[in-house]
């Protein structure tokens, strides 16, 4: 499993659209303004119809962004490429492991963003992730947005798709709150972030509704008998 870091202007705007047009867990309004968009392109968006109704708009501030911070894409793509190579073997073998499941594609895409601090994926090979972290938090956002994708194609293989699509929210959940043990509790996983990002504690900030059950569930996560096995008991608790 290779990771590719790519710039693609039209994958980065289309998201845009596709990111505000659904019900953000942390709230459309809160979401364009970490992502720069003014409440008024917000609203276009929401009253939109269809992405060709405000491309024109996504696309001038693409533009913009883009005169502004062209030269820290570029580098950040090269820094951000460059370092993930060194974690990118621990971190498929460990989750391969933990899991249960081999990684799905040979080669993901890491599209480097001008808006999204981070985006999974829940069938396909492409996450989004900004230029504006350093590099330690880009690092460990990198293995959240990757390891999601993962778990993604997981809960598909093993539960049924029409239950998933009926509880979205709740599998949603149990996926960022299992990412972040995954990634925080497991020895060998923890020790390739740097100090202020190792652990799940202070993760999911953004996400308040996520913390009692996530402490809830630290434990049941510890003392698995299988992956299958904690993720059924998740589903009970949410």
């Amino acid at each position: 499993m290779k990771v590719k870091y790519i710039i693609d202007k039209n994958k980065d705007i289309k998201m845009v659209y596709t990111i505000l047009k659904s019900n953000d867990p942390s709230g459309n309004q809160n979401r364009a303004e970490q992502m720069g968009i003014k409440k008024s392109l917000l609203e276009l968006i929401s009253r939109s119809s269809d992405f060709k109704e405000v491309k024109n708009e996504i696309t001038d501030l693409y533009d913009e962004k883009y005169i502004k911070d062209r030269e820290l894409l570029f580098s950040k793509k090269e820094e951000f490429g460059r370092e993930w190579i060194k974690v990118n073997d621990t971190f498929e073998q460990e989750t391969s492991r933990i899991i249960g499941l081999p990684w799905q594609f040979d080669e993901y895409e890491v599209v480097v963003s001008l808006f999204h601090p981070g985006v999974s994926n829940m069938l396909g090979n492409t996450v989004y992730l900004w230029i504006y972290d350093d590099l330690d938090i880009h690092l460990r956002i990198t293995a959240h947005e990757l390891l999601m994708t993962h778990i993604w194609q997981y809960l598909f293989k093993n539960f049924r798709e029409e239950e998933i699509s009926a509880n979205w929210n709740r599998y949603w959940s149990i996926n960022e709150i299992t990412t972040t043990f995954v990634l925080g509790i497991e020895p060998k996983l923890n020790t390739l972030w740097s100090k202020r990002m190792k652990g799940y504690e202070n993760f999911l900030q953004n996400y308040p509704q996520l913390l009692s059950n996530r402490d809830w569930l630290a434990d049941n996560y510890k003392n698995r008998k299988s992956f299958k096995e904690y993720l059924d008991f998740a589903l009970t608790l949410l």
